[in-house]
């Protein structure tokens, strides 16, 4: 891979370039999923950075190309998009990828999506989530409560 290339599609990602995204991709297909090495030396897919950087649009391009990379688990730090999303409390993103498939929680993982809305007082993201079914809610309000956020 040419990591030139790479960077200023990153680049284009955080930025919104919505057109060149979607050129990119499309002359390079592999790199919708292909983790990708960004200029901070974090190791995250085209998902990742989009999620992380609140860029919506992005987000649909990359489900309309390829649907199951609403799968992804992890980055390098074993975050999914999903939490990328909600520790930054991008709710229209957390939608997206709801609306797309993606895992929302179960008492089985500890840090689920919610108890990450919680941890970074994202109420609104808090509130969605527990409402299309994050049911490790327990767990989400008791971190809410021990950081502060909630009485």
């Amino acid at each position: 891979m040419d990591q030139c290339a790479i960077h200023a599609l990153i680049r284009d990602i955080r930025a919104g370039e919505l057109d060149k995204v979607r050129a990119t991709l499309v002359a390079n297909p592999d790199w919708i999923s292909t983790p990708l090495l960004t200029v901070d030396d974090q190791i995250r897919t085209a998902t990742h950075v989009a999620a992380d950087a609140g860029q919506n649009d992005i987000v649909r391009l990359l489900l309309r190309l390829s649907p199951a990379i609403v799968r992804e688990v992890s980055d390098d730090l074993d975050w999914s998009p999903m939490d990328l999303a909600v520790s930054k409390g991008h709710l229209d993103i957390v939608r997206i990828l709801v609306d797309a498939g993606a895992h929302v929680g179960d008492d089985s993982v500890y840090w689920t999506p919610a108890a990450i809305a919680a941890v970074y007082g994202h109420a609104a993201v808090l509130e969605y989530l527990l409402s299309v079914g994050d049911r490790a809610h327990h767990l989400a309000l008791t971190e809410a409560a021990r950081c502060g956020y909630v009485d």
